[in-house]
């Protein structure tokens, strides 16, 4: 078992790719349709082996050999020079571990952002209303500050717009811009995909630099989700007519990065629901952490950098998105 470990880890290191030793990559496991019936089944920080019946036999003694690799503290660990200042922070699916979600919460606290963008699915079920209650403690140094921006996700139902957390900011808007150190974050529903925001994002003009903010993946690593169709259909070719270059989501539990059509596409889904494994891992344009995790960044004129940050502290990927010129064509 220590010989197949150490091979993994090789073969991780070899292709440039992140997580637990390569595992991920092999776990042959099928989402279910619905996650409540699998709560738990993909969370591989937890000790326990799936049940589900969609989990093959293959797939648990791939989860087997993962939890393996964790017990003796393999994840990989890279030399990442952390950022002196954070401009801001991103988090998602965070949902009913609130344990988890404190604790990622608290982290970003203390590095200080100016703005915090929550990519959805903040909590488990937006018709309860005592799930909201619950959360709203965890945000509270946000309220004053108002410099909390969240979306919709699939978990939160009619009341994400509507809940005391967004009426304690002061936004009750489905999809908005933010206007932040020289970039635009643009804030989408990719829930609900409305005709009124399809008009609304063909609108926004060229000649600024867009940084969308939803839900839904396009590209997804994390296995889990597949591409959101109606956000590669109604999204992405906006995000081209805008010269966007980098894009914030959720839905999946976990980090990965994703380039396409030079865009750079991050899921950040590791504020506390299920971890998802990792789907395969092509190049040093991809990566993929099967962690609870929140991305940080700062920014500058021309370009954004940002790293994938552990809640023990570690730091397991960074990117750096220029802007080399505006895109002024329409």
């Amino acid at each position: 078992m220590r010989q197949l470990i150490l091979t993994f880890v090789f073969i991780l290191l070899s292709q440039k790719s992140l997580g637990v030793p390569g595992l991920e990559r092999s776990w042959k496991a099928i989402h279910p349709d619905s996650e409540i019936s699998c709560t738990g089944c993909h969370n591989s920080n937890a000790l326990i082996l799936p049940s589900n019946v969609n989990v093959t036999e293959e797939g648990r003694g791939k989860y087997r050999e993962i939890l393996s690799a964790r017990q003796r503290g393999m994840t990989i660990k890279t030399k990442i020079e952390p950022l002196k200042k954070v401009d801001f922070a991103v988090l998602g699916d965070s949902r009913s571990d609130l344990v988890t979600n404190k604790e990622v919460v608290n982290q970003i606290i203390l590095d200080k952002p100016e703005a915090v963008f929550h990519t959805g699915d903040m909590i488990a079920d937006g018709d309860v209303e005592k799930q909201w209650q619950d959360v709203f403690p965890i945000y509270q140094s946000f309220y004053s500050k108002k410099n909390l921006y969240h979306v919709c996700g699939n978990h939160e139902s009619n009341q994400c717009t509507k809940n005391i957390v967004r009426k304690s900011l002061g936004n009750d808007k489905a999809f908005y811009t933010v206007d932040f150190k020289g970039f635009t974050f643009v804030a989408l529903d990719s829930n609900r995909v409305t005709a009124e925001e399809i008009q609304w994002l063909s609108k926004l003009p060229v000649g600024k630099r867009y940084i969308p903010f939803f839900h839904h993946p396009a590209y997804p690593i994390l296995a889990g989700h597949l591409g959101h169709d109606p956000v590669i259909k109604n999204f992405v070719p906006q995000f081209k007519r805008l010269g966007v270059k980098l894009v914030f989501t959720g839905h999946n539990h976990g980090y990965d990065r994703n380039v396409k059509d030079g865009i750079t596409y991050v899921t950040a889904g590791g504020g506390g629901a299920p971890l998802y494994p990792c789907g395969s891992v092509s190049g040093s344009h991809q990566a993929c952490v099967s962690e609870y995790h929140y991305v940080r960044c700062k920014t500058d004129t021309n370009e954004i950098i940002c790293q994938a940050k552990l809640l023990d502290g570690s730091l397991v990927d960074s990117i750096t998105v220029k802007w080399s010129e505006i895109n002024t064509n329409s």
